[in-house]
């Protein structure tokens, strides 16, 4: 699991969290810059900052959110964008994310 810098200032209610995208690969690991046309956009992000959960509302039990700090994950990219410290984020349920990469 990576290192994740925790963010000052957000703190997410219920079941939200908040993914950084992957950043783009833009050049070889030896420095040669690719052309646009090969760049590597990898697929999923990092999890940056979870809420606590939610109460479910027809048992009334208290369901811990599913995601934690640092995990890298798929999700559907229906969520809402914002900027956090300079970085494009996504702010989604937990529920939008559909599985971890090992």
């Amino acid at each position: 699991m990576s290192k994740v810098k925790p963010l000052k200032g957000v703190k997410l209610k219920e079941n939200r969290i908040l993914i950084a995208d992957f950043e783009t690969i833009k050049e070889t690991a030896g420095g040669i810059l690719l052309p646009e046309a090969q760049w590597i956009i990898p697929e999923g992000g990092l999890v940056v900052s979870v809420g606590p959960g939610k109460t479910d509302t027809v048992t009334g039990t208290f369901v811990k959110n599913l995601c934690s700090v640092g995990e890298r994950v798929y999700y559907l990219n229906h969520g809402q964008k914002v900027d956090i410290d300079g970085k494009e984020c996504y702010l989604l349920r937990d529920g939008d994310v559909w599985g971890e990469i090992d």
